[in-house]
């Protein structure tokens, strides 16, 4: 697409805004806009769609979002709301689970201090050379972005469909869930706005498979050699090694769709974590991000954080996340520090001591002096 073309430019701009007007899509997310070799046509796009919904419905707020690889801050400074962190995403896939093939190779190492920068920061890469793009120097410096600018998301449409089997990093978790149920409280206790995969709230263990549905046989051979040659080297979780199912084959979509039902215990229990982190968010978080702005983060040891913001309200919320095998010191509470959450698997208390046992997150709130 040539977004030099007057045509081009306006076609793409006013369906964006025929979703949001006709349909009242609360917003949009744009897709690989790195792809876009036209940069400018994307803000005058922004432009156009706010000055438009202003127009029709003064005071609506439409949420544009873009999934962009380059990092670039530009466009979170010219209309757009947020961006997927692929780099938080990046570098907790590689904790929970230890893979450091294709470009979770870049994270592998001081992977907690990586982890501290985006809690701080938003971006890990803001213009470094990556390693998994041949020392290309990626991403621009996030720092005075608010957490806002940022999405915070564990799995997702990519992320899973993409691997040669589907797996949820419930899956690739089974063997320390605990460790997977402290990033879900790192994730939903910050002020970076937490995104959900489908069926994570209540633990979905059916696979998420690259799925299609065409009828030209050429081009499904083509999908299905360019799949098998992609992930040729490729074996399961479990180290088997098999040849990958076929995309167009109604069997493969069947398997995402048997999720189960949410009677049993355990998606019970999974339900239940989400909902009281989502009832603290709610409380404490969600009406003071407005103006929230980070004060540190930092790295505990090789597999543990610590991170602190302000809020609006002038409260101080830190949060500390282990997710290592061994309890880690932290500094001594305060006075007036209040424990909104500690888990998981850890009754509730007002105080906390100077250790973070393992495979756990603490969330607290420090309110603002009377």
């Amino acid at each position: 697409m040539d977004f030099r073309q007057p045509q081009v430019r306006a076609f793409f701009a006013e369906n964006a805004l025929y979703w949001l007007r006709e349909y009242r899509f609360d917003g949009l997310r744009l897709d690989a806009v790195h792809a876009i070799e036209d940069q400018d046509w994307l803000g005058d796009m922004a432009a156009f769609v706010r000055r438009e919904i202003a127009a029709i419905a003064p005071g609506r707020h439409v949420h544009l979002v873009v999934e962009n690889d380059d990092n670039s801050v530009a466009l979170l400074q010219s209309g757009f709301d947020a961006q997927w962190n692929d780099d938080e995403h990046h570098v907790l896939h590689h904790m929970l689970t230890g893979e450091a093939q294709s470009y979770y190779a870049d994270y592998a190492d001081e992977a907690a201090g990586r982890l501290a920068r985006c809690l701080a920061q938003g971006f890990d890469y803001q213009g470094q050379p990556s390693p998994f793009r041949a020392g290309r120097r990626r991403g621009e410096p996030s720092a005075e972005l608010p957490p806002t600018s940022f999405i915070f998301f564990l799995q997702n449409h990519d992320q899973t469909g993409n691997r040669p089997w589907g797996e949820r990093l419930r899956t690739l978790c089974m063997h320390n869930e605990d460790a997977l149920r402290a990033a879900i409280a790192l994730q939903l206790l910050t002020p970076q706005i937490p995104l959900l995969f489908m069926g994570e709230e209540y633990g979905a263990l059916a696979p998420f498979l690259y799925f299609t549905s065409f009828d030209n046989d050429e081009l499904l051979r083509a999908i299905r050699e360019g799949r098998q040659r992609e992930h040729a080297s490729a074996t399961k979780s479990d180290g088997a090694t098999q040849r990958l199912p076929d995309p167009n084959d109604q069997k493969t979509w069947d398997a995402c769709m048997a999720l189960p039902g949410l009677s049993v215990d355990r998606d019970q229990e999974w339900r239940a974590l989400y909902g009281q982190l989502l009832r603290v968010r709610h409380a404490f978080i969600t009406p003071y991000l407005d103006g929230a702005r980070s004060l540190s983060a930092r790295a505990l040891g090789p597999m543990a954080v610590q991170a602190g913001w302000q809020l609006n309200n002038g409260a101080v919320l830190s949060v500390y996340c282990n997710l290592s095998n061994a309890g880690v010191s932290i500094e001594p509470a305060s006075p007036d520090e209040i424990v909104l959450y500690a888990g998981p698997r850890q009754p509730h208390t007002h105080a906390r001591s100077d250790t973070l046992r393992a495979h756990a997150t603490l969330a607290t709130i420090v309110p603002e002096p009377s």
